[in-house]
């Protein structure tokens, strides 16, 4: 699912103006091997839509798989192998939506943390305010 609107951490801090029932697809990036996920509190300004990972692209779109040029061609036994120790511990991109109620300003907010790290201060936080348009 596409959101109306995308938004990602280079968007964190602001104010986005957003119409009622808009989807707003948010794309953080996240290592959840090493327990660090996205959180966010339970009262929320916003209905949950989706929320899937994916792998995390390079620049040029591809997914990083951090293999060099061998120079030789890839067989369908060495791709399988390198989507697997790429997909193993590899970081990706949390993708999560939701619906914008509308009505009045909101702040959807949310904490990199671990989960059994009660207390301690989260990696990194995005918090946005929205809007409505």
């Amino acid at each position: 699912m596409s959101g109306d609107i995308r938004l990602s951490m280079e968007d964190a801090g602001k104010t986005v103006r957003v119409p009622a029932g808009a989807v707003i697809e948010l794309r953080l990036d996240e290592n959840p091997t090493t327990g660090y996920r996205w959180t966010l509190p339970p009262e929320t300004c916003c209905e949950m839509v989706e929320d899937r990972n994916e792998p995390q692209s390079g620049e040029d779109g591809r997914e990083e798989t951090g293999r060099e040029e061998t120079g030789r061609e890839e067989t369908g036994r060495d791709r399988a192998g390198r989507e697997a120790a790429a997909a193993a511990g590899a970081a990706s991109v949390r993708v999560l939506s939701f619906r914008f109620m509308g009505g009045a300003p909101a702040r959807l907010a949310l904490e990199l943390r671990r989960a059994w790290e009660e207390g301690e201060p989260p990696l990194a936080r995005f918090d946005i305010e929205l809007a409505p348009q």
